[in-house]
């Protein structure tokens, strides 16, 4: 008797409402970064509170350290989840162009990046704004991964003849914090530009640097 009544309590413990203790971590660390995405997104990283971020999202303090060491490591985590998500759609884009076509190609990649990341702006302000309080490395990410696409096609076009580039890499580097910056300054602009619009200016800066070539 005693034995099937520790049996069945173990069990209890193992399973809530038809759900492990696992997949209970796992949704309050998604609801974390839920509330991460609306509070970083929209009154700042440097203004939101671990409390705040429990109370957002429904999760005890107690769970919160189960989850993550610091508010910190959220905005680490959440970043990675944007930028990862944004450059799988550009390099999804990108996959699907003629690569004969650089002008086609500058086109949708940045169509796919900044649709992933103006299509919410919070995303785009974690993303390029609030990302600023974390290390160099960390908060230079978004840069350093979109440079790195720019960077390995522009490779193929050099070698196809379709570009010319006196250092492929400082112009993949170049362009990025462009992207960058016209980023920042949408986001903080009164009037924003419409995304075809950055679309279409950004496109001709790739051209005119890149000198491309007629496919």
């Amino acid at each position: 008797m005693g034995a099937a009544v520790a049996k069945d309590g173990a069990q209890r413990q193992r399973t809530y409402r038809g759900a492990s203790p696992e997949q209970r971590q796992f949704e309050r660390r998604d609801r974390l970064l839920g509330s991460a995405l609306e509070l970083y997104g929209t009154v700042g990283f440097a203004n939101v509170s671990i409390q705040a971020l429990c109370r957002h999202s429904g999760v005890t303090a107690r769970h919160f350290y189960e989850a993550f060491d610091s508010r910190d490591q959220v905005l680490e985590e959440l970043h990675d989840r944007i930028v990862g998500e944004a450059a799988a759609l550009v390099v999804g884009a990108l996959d699907g162009v003629e690569p004969t076509d650089p002008t086609a190609m500058s086109r949708a990649g940045l169509h796919a990046f900044y649709t992933s990341m103006l299509g919410d702006p919070r995303r785009a302000r974690i993303a390029m704004i609030e990302v600023m309080g974390l290390p160099a490395e960390k908060a230079l990410a978004c840069v350093d991964q979109f440079g790195a696409i720019i960077e390995a096609y522009a490779v193929q076009l050099e070698a196809a003849g379709l570009v010319r580039l006196p250092s492929v890499h400082l112009t993949a580097v170049i362009l990025a914090g462009a992207v960058r910056q016209l980023m920042v300054d949408w986001l903080t602009a009164r009037d924003r530009a419409p995304v075809e619009e950055l679309v279409e200016v950004t496109t001709d800066l790739f051209a005119t640097v890149g000198r491309f070539a007629a496919p």
